[in-house]
């Protein structure tokens, strides 16, 4: 059985730090996959059309959007905030995304044409790994570079949080699953606005922060 791996806080910040050195594409991709914790295939299969502004998204979920009461009440009001689209078929969903994976996505997908891959170079499996361990290798984490399972060692991290919150009561039962397209909730089923709490908690524990276990109170 594959053993998953957690990126440590330190090492997700080196590996966001390194992206940022590498060029706009490369931080783009890193916030997806840490801040947002999307899984590499599915930042394969994003193209510029799955990446909307606040303001040119009506609908959520299938919930109603207020784009005057959108994510900017959550996180940097200085900065853009983008909607991503992830998935088709049974298990798609649209979320918002914290600062700054909305100022990274912002300066890498401006005035990109409409309808084409939203990382060229890293369109398929094949490549999007490449490129993830290539990230790895760049901010010396050489011990999940080396690892199968940290192909998803930021999701799981940003997993890891999530649950700990649920777990604290500071974020309701199944929001976390729902945010990362895990099986068993459906988001049409959450209350209007479920997101905006998940969103909340990753822009107020920013990386650079240690993300541990609920703490148990007696």
């Amino acid at each position: 059985m594959l053993e998953l791996v957690t990126l440590t806080d330190n090492e997700a910040a080196a590996i966001l730090s390194a992206a940022r050195t590498l060029g706009p594409a490369d931080d783009a991709l890193a916030q997806l996959a840490i801040t947002a914790g999307l899984r590499l295939h599915e930042i394969a299969d994003l193209d510029t059309n799955d990446i909307t502004s606040q303001h040119e998204t009506g609908r959520l979920d299938g919930q109603d959007v207020d784009p005057d009461r959108g994510p900017t009440d959550l996180h940097d009001e200085t900065g853009p905030n983008y909607f991503v689209r992830i998935g088709f078929g049974k298990g798609p969903r649209t979320i918002p995304v914290a600062q700054p994976a909305s100022r990274a996505l912002h300066a890498w997908q401006a005035g990109r044409p409409s309808n084409t891959p939203l990382f060229p170079d890293a369109s398929t499996k094949e490549q999007v790994t490449a490129r993830w361990k290539h990230l790895l290798r760049e901010a010396g984490v050489h011990r999940a570079a080396g690892e199968a399972g940290a192909l998803e060692g930021g999701r799981n991290r940003l997993l890891r949080y999530l649950l700990a919150l649920e777990a604290q009561g500071v974020l309701p039962y199944g929001h976390a699953a729902a945010y990362l397209g895990l099986p068993g909730t459906d988001p049409r089923e959450l209350p209007p606005r479920w997101h905006d709490g998940v969103v909340q908690a990753i822009a107020d524990r920013p990386v650079g922060q240690d993300v541990g276990a609920p703490t148990e109170e007696e």
